[in-house]
C-alpha cells in the first residue's frame, strides 16, 4: 500500500504543530499486500526473471518464452540491449495489483506494465499461457523501444523529451508482438462500421482505449511493408530524440507525409469492412432487444423455467453509479429491472469481474456470482428476489474464481479456479459444505464449465488441443470416470457453451468464420450456424422452453442484450470436421538455469525538485532523493534544503531529513530523523526561523480496500518556538495522532461521482519540558457523492474541527475548496463546523478548435452551483456565515481544476452587498 509516503509527508508538514491537517490529507483507497512474497531470480543471457516459489513451474516456461522472444526481437530489430531485461512474473492478477513497484493502483483489466524509470517489466498470469505469451511479447516490445530511444539519445547527446504518441507506442507493441485475433478484429471492425474509429489526426479522441491499441497496430501493420518492415518502423525511435514532433519524425524516419498516408490507411479500413454490411446482419435485424440502460449489459443468465412473455434473467450492467448485478423481468409487454448488488464500494463486492465471469441461477432461485473480497475471490450465493447473501464460499488454495454454474438439482456447482501456482482448472463446489473438489489437473486453461443436462458430466472450454498454443479454445466433456473427450473442435475458437433445458442442443460462440457468431451443436447432426453478425455475439443462454436464446452483442463500443428464436427447420447442419486432438506443453528453460534468492538491489527512485513554502521545507529550492529497493518494498528518502543567503551560514541553516519506509507487508511503517530550521506559522501566515531536531514514526494498516487505520508519533526539540501566549522559547514536543479513513468514492474524468469519503482524526501534542506547548485536536470530515443523472453529480461535505489547550492554534477557513466568496484565512476559530453542497455538471463538452493539420479538442467546461454555511467560533458554535453562487472550471478529475467562483455572501446579520469573484487552482472536494 503506497499511502505511507503521503502520510509521512503530511507529518512533516506538521513538525511544528501536529494538527488536524494530517487527517485531511489522508483520503484514498488502499493497495494491500496480503502476504509477503519471497522472490527468486533466474538468469538467462537476455533476461532476469523474478518469481516466487509457488510459481516455479510456470517460471521455467516464462523464462524460456522471454529469452526466445528477446533473441527474436534482437534479430528483427538489429538491436542489442546492453543489460538483461528485468521481468517480474506474478502467478495471479491479485499479486500484480498489490505490487509496490508501481506507485499507483493497477486496474484489473491491465494486462501488464513496462516501467519507465528502471525498465522493469511486470507480467501477471491469468491461467492462460497463450495470453501470457501475448502479454510478455507486448511488454518486451516496450522494453526494446525504451532501450532504442535511450541508445539514440546517448548517441545524439540529446535530452529525451517524452516518447512518441501513445497510439504509436501501444500500436508498436502490438505490431512487434504479432498476431491479429478475432477479438482484435471485433473491436476495429465494429468501430469502423459504427463510425467510432478515427483517422490518424484525431487519435486523441480514443487515447487510452483498447481501440487506440488496435488502430495503432493496424496502421503500423499496413505501413510496414512499404517502409522496410518492422525494422523500418523502428527507425522512428532512432530519429525521435532529434525530431520529437511526430509528423516531422515520420517524414524523416519513414519518408512519408503522415496526413496523406493516414488518409490512405483509413480508406483501406473502410474498403475492408464496409462490404460486411451487405453480407452480415445487426442483431436488431432478427432478434428482439432486451432494453436496459447503461453502455455495458452482458453475461445474461436466464432464471430456469422462465421464457417468452414471462422471462426473468440476471445480468451485469454498468448502469447507475456503480457496476452491478441486476434482475431483469418481462411480464407481457412491460419490463423492469431491480438492482441486486452494487460492486466497487464495499468489502464483500470489491469487484464482480464482469468481463471475465458468467452468472448462474438455480431452480431454487439462488444466484451464483463471483466477487473479489480481500485477498482472493469468493463465491457468493444470493437470493434472487432481493440479492441478500445466503452463503459465501472460498478455497484457501484458489486465488481466482470465475463462471460458476449450478447442477440441475442445485446441490452443487462447477467453477473455474486459479491456484497459487497459476494453473486454472475446473472444480466442484458442494452447496451444503462449501468444499472444493478439483476435477481437472493440468497446466491448460479451462473455462466456463457447465453441467451436462443429466448432471453427471461436465462440459467446459480448454486450450488443451494442439492449436491451443496459438490461443484457440475448444469444447470438451469430462465424464464421471474423469475421462476428457472433445465435443466441438472446429477451426478457430469455440467458447461459452450452454446446454438447452431439454438436453438436446448445445449453444456456443465460435469465431470459425473470423467473427464471433452463435452456433449450435446437436449429437448426431453436427454444428449449425445461428447468426451472421456484423458485430460479435457473446454469452448465449437458453430460455426455459428450449426454443429461444438470450445473448449479448458487442457493437459500437457497447454490450446490449437480445433474444432470438431458434427454428430447427431453418438450420443448415454441418458434420464436424475430424480434427486431431493433441495436447501440447510450453517450452521449458534449461535444467541448469541459474536460480538464486533475491538480494536487495538499491537504485535511484524519483528525484524531485521543488520550490515551495511548507512547514517542512521553509522557502527556497529543495531537493528530494529516493533510494528504492528493486522490489519497491523498501525505500530511503533524503531531503536537503538550505535557507542560507551566504556560505558562512550554509551549515547552520541546512535542512536535512532521512526516512526509511517498509511496505513489504500489510502493515506499512516508516521512521525518520530530521533537522529543520524554518517553519510555516499559520497564525502569522509566514515562514519564520525555528530550529527543530527530532524523529518520527508513521504506520498504516488497511482493514479492507476501503478502510484503514493510520498513526503517527513525532518528537522534536525546538528552539525559538512561538507559543500561543506570545512568548518565545525552547520546547520538547511529542505529538501522537490516530486516524481512521473510509473511502469508496467512484472516480472519473470529472472527479468523484458516487460514494463516500469519511475520516476522523484525533491526537495531542505534549510539551515534555514545561507543559506550556500542550494542545489537543479532533477533526472529522464526511463527503458524499451522488450521480443524480448522467453527468449531473451532487457533492456534499460536512467538516468539524475542535482544538483546545494552552498552545492551541486556531483553524482557518475561507477561499477555494472551503467557503467560496470569503478570502483565504479570513475566518478562524477553535470550534469549526462547515457544510458544503454543490451540484456539478458540464456546460460545454467536446468543443473542437479547427487548426491547420487537424482539430484541437478544448477542455470541457464544468459548472458547480454551490451553497455553503459554516461557523468559526471560540467556546461555542456561533456567528454562522455562508455563500451561494456558481463556479466555472476545467479539469477537476485526473487534473487539477482551474476554477472561477462567483459568490453572494451572507452572515447572521443578513445578505452582504455585491458579489465576490475568486480564482483557484486545485481539486474539488
Amino acid at each position: 500500500m503506497k499511502l505511507l509516503r503521503p502520510l509521512f509527508i503530511a507529518s512533516l508538514l506538521l513538525l511544528a504543530r501536529a494538527g488536524p491537517s494530517l487527517a485531511q490529507s489522508g483520503f484514498g483507497t488502499n493497495k494491500i499486500l496480503y502476504q509477503p512474497l519471497h522472490w527468486l531470480v533466474a538468469d538467462s543471457p537476455h533476461v532476469q526473471l523474478y518469481f516466487y516459489p509457488e510459481e516455479a513451474a510456470l517460471a521455467r516456461s516464462a523464462l524460456a518464452l522471454a529469452e526466445s522472444t528477446c533473441v527474436e526481437y534482437e534479430r528483427r530489430l538489429s538491436h542489442h540491449c546492453n543489460r538483461p531485461i528485468p521481468i517480474f512474473l506474478y502467478s495471479s492478477h491479485r499479486d500484480f495489483e498489490s505490487t509496490n513497484i508501481l506507485s499507483g493502483a493497477s486496474d484489473e483489466e491491465t494486462g501488464g506494465v513496462t516501467e519507465l524509470l528502471r525498465g522493469r517489466v511486470l507480467v501477471p498470469h491469468t491461467g492462460s499461457f497463450p495470453r501470457l505469451v501475448h502479454v510478455m511479447r507486448h511488454e518486451l516490445a516496450h522494453a526494446y523501444m525504451l532501450d532504442m530511444l535511450g541508445t539514440a539519445a546517448r548517441r545524439d547527446r540529446a535530452v529525451l523529451r517524452g516518447t512518441p504518441p501513445l497510439w504509436i507506442v501501444e500500436g508498436w507493441a502490438e505490431h512487434l508482438s504479432g498476431g491479429w485475433t478475432a477479438d482484435d478484429d471485433m473491436v476495429l471492425r465494429t468501430s469502423v462500421l459504427d463510425r467510432a474509429a478515427v483517422p490518424v489526426d484525431e487519435t486523441w479522441r480514443i487515447e487510452g482505449s483498447f481501440l487506440m491499441y488496435k488502430e495503432g497496430q493496424s496502421f503500423l501493420d499496413w505501413i510496414a511493408p512499404t517502409i522496410g518492415g518492422t525494422a523500418g518502423v523502428a527507425r522512428l525511435f532512432d530519429a525521435w530524440p532529434k525530431h520529437p514532433n511526430f509528423e516531422e519524425c515520420a517524414k524523416v524516419a519513414w519518408g512519408v507525409d503522415l496526413d496523406s498516408t493516414g488518409r490512405l490507411w483509413f480508406s483501406a479500413l473502410k474498403r475492408r469492412y464496409y462490404p460486411l454490411v451487405a453480407s452480415r446482419h445487426e442483431a436488431s435485424d432478427f432478434a428482439r432487444a432486451l432494453p436496459a440502460p447503461g453502455a455495458y449489459n452482458l453475461r445474461p443468465a436466464v432464471v430456469p423455467g422462465t421464457a417468452g412473455d414471462s422471462l426473468k434473467l440476471v445480468h451485469f450492467s454498468s448502469q447507475g453509479s456503480y457496476p452491478g448485478l441486476w434482475l431483469w423481468e418481462r411480464h407481457g409487454l412491460k419490463s423492469e429491472e431491480t438492482r441486486l448488488v452494487r460492486a466497487g464500494n464495499k468489502h464483500a463486492y470489491e469487484s464482480l469481474h464482469f468481463f471475465q465471469t458468467r452468472l448462474s441461477v438455480s431452480r431454487r432461485g439462488e444466484v451464483a456470482v463471483v466477487s473479489r473480497q480481500g485477498a482472493r475471490d469468493v463465491l457468493h450465493i444470493l437470493a434472487l428476489k432481493d440479492g441478500d447473501r445466503l452463503a459465501t464460499f472460498q478455497s484457501p488454495d484458489l486465488v481466482g474464481l470465475s463462471s460458476p454454474c449450478w447442477s440441475p438439482g442445485g446441490d452443487s456447482l462447477v467453477i473455474r479456479g486459479q491456484s497459487l501456482s497459476g494453473d486454472a482448472d475446473v472444480y466442484l463446489v458442494d452447496r451444503r459444505t462449501g468444499d472444493f473438489t478439483q476435477l481437472t489437473h493440468d497446466s491448460f486453461d479451462d473455462l466456463d464449465p457447465i453441467f451436462s443436462p443429466d448432471g453427471r458430466s461436465v462440459t467446459f472450454c480448454s486450450d488443451r488441443t494442439r492449436d491451443g498454443r496459438e490461443g484457440h479454445y475448444h469444447i470438451f466433456q469430462r465424464d464421471p470416470s474423469g475421462a476428457i473427450t472433445a465435443l466441438v473442435a472446429g477451426p478457430g475458437s469455440d467458447l461459452m457453451p450452454h446446454w438447452s433445458p431439454d438436453g438436446r442442443s448445445l449453444a456456443f460462440v465460435s469465431d470459425s468464420a473470423g467473427i464471433h457468431d452463435l452456433y449450435m451443436y446437436r449429437e448426431g447432426k453436427g454444428v449449425a450456424a445461428l447468426t451472421r453478425l456484423q458485430g460479435a455475439a457473446w454469452d448465449p443462454c437458453w430460455e426455459g422452453d428450449s426454443r429461444r436464446l438470450v445473448f449479448s452483442q458487442f457493437g459500437g463500443g457497447k454490450f446490449a442484450m437480445f433474444e432470438m428464436d431458434v427454428v430447427d427447420s431453418l438450420l443448415e447442419w454441418k458434420a464436424p470436421e475430424p480434427r486431431a486432438v493433441a495436447e501440447w506443453q510450453p517450452d521449458q528453460a534449461s535444467e541448469d538455469t541459474r536460480i538464486g534468492p533475491y538480494r536487495r538491489k538499491w537504485g535511484i527512485g524519483l528525484v524531485q525538485s521543488s520550490f515551495g513554502t511548507t512547514a517542512s521545507q521553509g522557502a527556497g529550492p529543495a531537493g528530494q532523493l529516493a533510494l528504492q529497493d528493486f522490489l519497491g518494498n523498501e525505500e530511503f528518502d533524503f531531503y536537503l534544503n538550505s535557507s542560507s543567503e551566504g556560505l558562512s551560514s550554509l551549515i547552520q541553516n541546512l535542512d536535512i531529513g532521512a526516512t526509511y519506509f517498509n511496505m513489504s507487508r500489510r502493515l506499512n511503517f516508516g521512521a525518520g530523523l530530521f533537522r529543520l530550521n524554518q517553519v510555516y506559522d499559520s497564525r502569522l501566515d509566514l515562514v519564520r526561523t525555528e530550529h527543530r531536531t527530532g524523529a518520527l514514526v508513521d504506520a498504516s494498516y488497511p482493514l479492507t480496500r476501503f478502510d484503514r487505520l493510520q498513526t503517527s508519533l513525532i518528537f522534536r526539540h525546538t528552539e525559538n518556538h512561538f507559543f500561543s501566549d506570545g512568548t518565545v522559547g525552547a520546547a520538547n514536543l511529542l505529538s501522537h495522532y490516530m486516524t481512521f479513513v473510509h473511502d469508496n468514492a467512484w472516480y472519473g474524468e470529472y472527479g468523484f461521482s458516487s460514494g463516500w469519503r469519511f475520516l476522523v482524526s484525533g491526537g495531542q501534542t505534549r510539551d515534555l519540558r514545561r507543559g506550556k506547548g500542550n494542545f489537543w485536536s479532533l477533526t472529522a470530515e464526511a463527503r458524499r457523492y451522488q450521480q443524480l443523472l448522467p453527468g449531473l453529480v451532487a457533492a456534499s461535505r460536512v467538516r468539524a474541527d475542535f482544538v483546545t489547550g494552552e498552545d492551541a492554534e486556531p483553524v482557518f477557513g475561507g477561499g477555494f475548496g472551503d467557503l467560496p466568496g470569503y478570502l483565504r484565512r479570513s475566518l478562524r476559530g477553535s470550534r469549526v463546523l462547515v457544510l458544503n453542497q454543490e451540484i456539478r455538471f458540464p456546460v460545454v463538452r467536446s468543443l473542437i478548435l479547427s487548426v491547420p493539420g487537424g482539430g484541437l479538442r478544448l477542455p470541457d467546461i464544468m459548472t458547480a452551483l454551490f451553497a455553503n454555511v459554516g461557523t468559526f467560533g471560540d467556546g461555542r458554535w456561533e456567528n454562522p456565515v455562508g455563500s451561494l453562487g456558481a463556479g466555472f472550471y476545467i479539469g477537476g478529475g485526473y487534473f487539477p481544476a482551474i476554477r472561477m467562483d462567483v459568490a453572494k455572501r451572507f452572515s447572521h446579520a443578513g445578505w452582504e452587498k455585491g458579489f465576490e469573484t475568486q480564482f483557484g487552482l486545485g481539486y474539488n472536494y
